[in-house]
């Protein structure tokens, strides 16, 4: 579920691409609203959101969160901005699933971190570029 404009190359690639090329459905919202977003990710399962750092930060303070069914989330993309420490230490407590950042996509190569890197890899970095051959500095 893609939380991002599919301008972007984070959301086209990382949501719309990957997934639909190996069989997957593809869930879009069309509210930005936060409680229309848990009930659609609840309703549907979704199990791949990506996310910028505002719209996670206003899911973190939806007052009813545990309301809602996220157990279906086993992966949360945080891109298209910094993500603090602060935020993803608050997105790993409150809702399941692996946290991954990413930089890079429509302005050059990317960088991601990888499901077995440490907490702090993912929280204080961009991970490392998808692509090994590409310097980046």
């Amino acid at each position: 579920m893609p939380l991002g404009p599919l301008s972007h190359e984070g959301p086209n690639s990382h949501s719309f691409c990957s997934w639909v090329l190996f069989g997957g459905k593809m869930v879009f919202s069309t509210s930005a609203q936060v409680k229309d977003i848990l009930g659609l990710i609840e309703k549907e399962k979704v199990t791949y959101l990506f996310v910028v750092p505002a719209l996670l930060t206003d899911i973190l303070n939806e007052p009813e969160l545990e309301r809602y069914d996220l157990s279906s989330l086993s992966f949360v993309l945080i891109g298209g901005a910094h993500a603090s420490p602060e935020l993803i230490a608050a997105a790993t407590r409150k809702m399941k699933g692996f946290f991954g950042t990413g930089y890079g996509s429509t302005e050059g190569a990317r960088t991601s971190s990888r499901p077995y890197d440490s907490w702090e890899v993912i929280a204080k970095t961009s991970g490392r570029p998808l692509v090994p051959t590409i310097p980046i500095r």
